[in-house]
């Protein structure tokens, strides 16, 4: 049987009291202390997403992003890792997501700037 890593995204709560002025000050002085090794977290009944790596898939080729709907899982193709091949020097680079207008390649020597082929961004 396969092993998988399975990382879950959960909705969490993190109550800060704070002073300020007015309710979106409030919340720009809550986001900037709201380390969370700070304050105790209270975890909500929902799981938005997971992330499912491979074992032995060190690359991250095969991992995928899920979103939970009221239906079961959904492949989400924005967590689908790509890997795309610069025309130039052929190196490949492992992409988070289809949704990119264009990339510098990491080869040190090459750094050419490759467009995504779909158009997407």
């Amino acid at each position: 049987m396969p092993g998988y890593t399975v990382n879950l995204y959960v909705v969490a709560r993190i109550s800060i009291d704070v002073e300020a002025d007015n309710q979106t000050d409030a919340i720009a002085v809550a986001t900037e202390n709201s380390a969370p090794q700070k304050y105790p977290l209270e975890y909500a009944d929902e799981i938005l997403s997971a992330t499912v790596d491979e074992e032995g898939d060190h690359e991250y080729k095969n991992s995928k992003h899920y979103v939970a709907t009221p239906g079961g899982w959904l492949a989400d193709a924005i967590g689908t890792t790509y890997v795309v091949t610069c025309d130039n020097c052929q190196t490949e680079i492992v992409v988070g997501h289809a949704h990119w207008s264009s990339l510098v390649c990491t080869n040190e020597v090459c750094k050419c700037e490759i467009p995504n082929p779909k158009g997407e961004c």
